[in-house]
């Protein structure tokens, strides 16, 4: 039996530093899904994940999907998009408050 994620089948996870994930953030290579809603993140949740970080637990998965140029997008919280559609590579569909906060 094969899982499919939006008509298309899903890839196997692949490991990532979260440095490396921040950084495609940062760069605009990773943007929000429209549906994504707006940033709700209090103190208490942004302080409870640099705690997990400092203690080395695991801050869980994120969910991307490939970019297909003319799709629907959104930029992430205080990150700009890129000038060239053709840099943005994944929407993010699930993770976007750990990877905003982590890309301020």
């Amino acid at each position: 039996m094969s899982m499919e994620t939006f008509g298309e089948k899903t890839q196997k996870p692949e490991t990532m530093s979260i440095k490396d994930a921040v950084d495609k953030v940062i760069k605009g290579e990773y943007v929000l899904a429209p549906f994504q809603r707006p940033d709700v993140w209090a103190l208490k949740n942004q302080k409870s994940l640099i705690e997990s970080l400092i203690e080395g637990i695991p801050i869980g998965n994120f969910l991307l999907k490939e970019y297909k140029q003319g799709t629907e997008k959104r930029q992430v919280p205080g990150i700009k998009f890129p000038n060239n559609e053709e840099d943005i590579k994944y929407l993010i569909i699930d993770g976007q408050q750990r990877l905003s906060f982590l890309s301020w």
